[in-house]
């Protein structure tokens, strides 16, 4: 957490520092008094400031400590209930950039909702996220699954994997899985038939699966 606070407050990061804060808030008041030295004995740079459980209970839903949330600068919660050490900081830092890059941003909101999902759905066993190729975005694949938590997007980026193979070429030499047919009917609200789909009134579906690691 320090190395991104220097990262955007202290190495150039302008325009991020004027939008980026790190707040920490201590929730029991009777550890006040070891704030302060515990921040200087770990070198944590962040402003520290002072609530207690039953406001962070109220306000955030807060039900254990330490909780992590990211917050825009319309106090909406953007980010909530994720946990972050030494070994996955990159992780925070493109939660950060996509929570700084979101206006405007139509990508941004395929994260939100996915992330909402999860909030809503925390006690389910598990969750499949389901979505069209505009979610097909790197930061929600690094951002959104656990173990519990998974992602299904139709691919529209033909990234790069491990070993720099390109994704739809490397699925193109795969074998198939399987295949099925589907029956297209017309439109009638546009007076569409199904001729124009498909001669056969069908359409060929075709699976293959295979696990990859994705670089890009």
């Amino acid at each position: 957490m320090s190395s991104l606070y220097d990262l955007y407050l202290h190495e150039g990061l302008t325009d991020q520092a004027i939008d980026l804060a790190f707040l920490g808030i201590n929730v029991s008041p009777e550890q006040d008094d070891y704030v302060l030295p515990f921040m200087k004995g770990t070198k944590f740079s962040f402003t520290p400031l002072r609530g207690n459980g039953r406001w962070a209970g109220e306000v955030y839903h807060v039900r254990g400590e330490p909780t992590n949330f990211l917050i825009d600068q319309e106090g909406k919660i953007v980010y909530s209930n994720f946990m972050i050490d030494g070994n996955n900081e990159q992780m925070l830092e493109m939660m950060i950039n996509s929570m700084l890059a979101k206006k405007g941003k139509e990508s941004y909101r395929w994260i939100e909702t996915s992330l909402k999902s999860k909030e809503v759905l925390q006690t389910a066993r598990e969750i499949i996220i389901i979505q069209d190729r505009e979610g097909d975005i790197y930061e929600q694949f690094a951002i959104v699954p656990d173990p519990k938590a998974h992602l299904l997007i139709r691919a529209k980026t033909n990234r790069v994997l491990q070993g720099e193979q390109k994704l739809f070429d490397y699925l193109a030499s795969q074998p198939l899985q399987g295949s099925y047919q589907v029956k297209v009917e017309g439109d009638k609200r546009r007076n569409t038939s199904a001729e124009n789909f498909n001669s056969k009134n069908e359409a060929n579906e075709r699976s293959k699966k295979q696990e990859v690691t994705v670089f890009l």
